[in-house]
């Protein structure tokens, strides 16, 4: 009943003294970092120009490495914090993110070898903290969307898009798949350890790591193009939802509505200056 109500907001007209307006249910789902230095030195104390630029500099990345370290997107946590997360945190988080997985993907290119803990263990983490993250952002803005929470989205979408290919079409990984299937013990695996060998062969065909380098990189533009149109069109949906309003006349149709989805109708309906008519 609840989940329904999240694409309707219905008017209801009856013989209550108050109208009713079912509001939408809410389930659960960054501007850059500004520095505050330190006042200007008197005129009269005399220091060389790489002296003042060094310091300026030296007080921002101390600053700016407080701001990352408190960002609650790259804490360690069992459920997303959403209560402190806003579009404030998605900049700067995303962007350390991706640079802290894109090293433990080259590293883990380096090293990898074809067993289970040297190459999907360290490359489970890599994926998990990327899909946990990510979906947090993107949780947060289906139920509290904000214009400032989409623009940082929109401006970091590309940046985790070109990781995810990088790591879909990581040739090392790739094969490293590829030779724990043709090893002698593949047939010691279980089903479910063999289904993730096969998937990840597999996903990686349909990344288009077998593409030549025009064609990848053709490939590249097109998989960002649609994360954009996807993104536009699961907006414009949201909007459409958001506006979307049904008068109800007859009682019957609300009939086995709780009594507390009544109430914040009749409340939101009263808000709205909506009476009788």
């Amino acid at each position: 009943m609840a989940m329904a109500m999240a694409s309707l907001m219905s008017l209801i007209r009856s013989s209550n003294p108050k109208p009713l307006l079912i509001h939408p249910f809410c389930p659960l789902r960054p501007s850059s970092f500004s520095f505050r230095l330190r006042p200007p030195l008197p005129r009269t104390t005399l220091l060389r120009r790489s002296s003042v630029t060094s310091f300026f500099s030296d007080q921002a990345q101390s600053r700016s490495s407080t701001a990352i370290e408190d960002n609650p997107l790259l804490q360690d946590f069992e459920f997303p914090p959403f209560d402190v997360i806003d579009a404030s945190h998605v900049r700067a988080g995303m962007r350390a993110l991706l640079k802290k997985l894109d090293d433990d993907l080259a590293e883990l290119e380096k090293t990898v070898e074809p067993s289970w803990p040297k190459l999907v263990e360290p490359l489970e983490r890599i994926i998990d903290k990327l899909t946990v993250v990510w979906g947090a952002i993107n949780h947060l803005k289906a139920v509290k969307d904000t214009p400032e929470l989409r623009s940082a989205i929109e401006e970091i979408q590309a940046e985790k898009i070109t990781f995810g290919l990088k790591l879909d079409q990581s040739k090392p990984i790739y094969n490293a798949f590829k030779a724990v299937k043709e090893s002698p013990n593949w047939a010691a695996l279980s089903d479910a350890r063999k289904r993730i060998v096969e998937s990840s062969i597999k996903d990686a065909v349909l990344s288009g790591i077998s593409l030549e380098d025009d064609e990848r990189e053709e490939f590249n533009k097109i998989q960002q193009e649609l994360a954009k149109l996807s993104k536009r069109f699961g907006e414009n949906v949201l909007d459409a939802t958001k506006k979307f309003e049904k008068l109800i006349t007859d009682k019957k149709e609300i009939e086995g509505l709780p009594a507390t989805a009544l109430g914040l109708a009749a409340q939101i309906a009263t808000s709205k200056k909506m009476g009788h008519g």
